[in-house]
């Protein structure tokens, strides 16, 4: 199937549900031709497991490479764009050059921000391998990080192609569908909250946790990317990075960061602007999902608090829900009202009868 997606003067062509196998020997072989070079950055393991498909693109060519990053890039993104940069050079990459970026969303980042300002690329395809990595080119915004979580740089830049086949995601591990369960969450509660409870029930019906079985999101997905245009993929980051302040908190895995910190930006909207939403019943649904959406007692309140104020506090706004599905900018919240939504927050039932067991 495919779709035009189009935002912010830029267009994409969005081919889904084809086997990327038929699609890279049918129109990919044919569309190099039309390039002087061919540069392909993937991880590791699509190296390994699809460089024979890949590989007539780059014989044709008399300037073809492909550029191995490591499977997990994130935390490096400023070095790995150095050493990309380097080797385009080195290897004298020439101009109408045309991309391909094959891999997860780190993998986005890094292409689109070359796609956006080297003088040697001319188009982009994207293969994204997971449903994170599907919006994350969607939202077409690539950002490099200087460490996890803390993008530096950031531009704006639609894959001209986007080509996504589930079948080349690799076996999912629970961390994996929570990272592409908290990706459609994030969407939901900032974007539109019909697709938020299309996705509550769409999940209640798993029985697995691969990639493929959230599939059916996909379509519905490109449907509300069309309608809404969503360009906020931070809310709830700098809560989340707020951690990053509090002593003891590195521990805590990234997924269970993002969650938190997601869900006291969601509260602390509530509290500010009087919406009606079923938060209790929300974090419930996340929990029985696999979720743990419990700040440990070592961490305290106050000091917590103080750490989401010092991130806030870099921004002149802060983006803050109208109600949920619409996000407005609003006033930067102050630590105390930071320490009241956190307070509110660890008195949720079953928080407090997990601290009591």
């Amino acid at each position: 199937m495919r779709e035009v997606y189009r935002n912010n003067g830029q267009k994409s062509e969005i081919i889904f549900a084809e086997p990327v196998a038929v699609v890279t020997k049918k129109e990919l072989v044919q569309q190099a031709q039309d390039y002087d070079a061919v540069f392909i950055l993937s991880n590791q393991e699509y190296y390994d497991s699809y460089y024979e498909m890949f590989s007539p693109i780059l014989l044709n060519k008399s300037w073809g490479n492909w550029f191995i990053c490591p499977n997990h890039p994130s935390e490096h993104q400023m070095k790995q764009l150095q050493t990309i940069l380097e080797f385009m050079e080195e290897m004298t990459i020439p101009e109408h050059t045309l991309l391909f970026g094959l891999g997860n969303e780190a993998i986005f980042h890094l292409s689109g921000y070359l796609a956006a300002h080297s003088r040697y690329i001319q188009t982009f395809v994207y293969f994204p391998i997971s449903v994170t990595s599907f919006v994350t080119g969607l939202y077409g915004q690539s950002d490099i990080l200087l460490s996890v979580d803390r993008p530096v740089l950031s531009t704006l830049r639609l894959p001209d192609t986007i080509i996504y086949d589930v079948m080349i995601a690799p076996e999912k591990h629970d961390v994996n569908f929570l990272e592409e369960l908290f990706t459609l969450v994030h969407l939901g509660l900032s974007t539109d909250h019909e697709y938020l409870q299309m996705l509550y029930k769409t999940v209640a019906q798993l029985k697995g946790w691969q990639s493929k079985f959230l599939a059916p999101l996909i379509k519905p997905t490109i449907a509300l990317f069309q309608t809404y245009r969503p360009s906020d993929s931070h809310f709830g980051l700098a809560f989340a990075n707020g951690f990053y302040h509090v002593e003891g908190s590195y521990y805590l895995p990234r997924i269970q960061r993002k969650f938190i910190g997601l869900l006291l930006q969601v509260l602390w909207s509530q509290r500010e602007q009087g919406f009606s939403f079923q938060f209790e019943n929300f974090v419930g649904w996340l929990t029985a999902a696999g979720v743990d959406c419990r700040i440990p007692e070592t961490i305290l309140s106050a000091d917590l608090a103080a750490g989401i104020a010092k991130e806030c506090r870099r921004f002149s706004t802060c983006p803050a829900l109208k109600k949920i599905g619409r996000l407005a900018s609003g006033e930067r919240p102050t630590e105390q009202r930071l320490y009241d939504t956190i307070t509110m927050y660890r008195q949720l039932p079953q928080f407090v009868t997990e601290e009591t067991n």
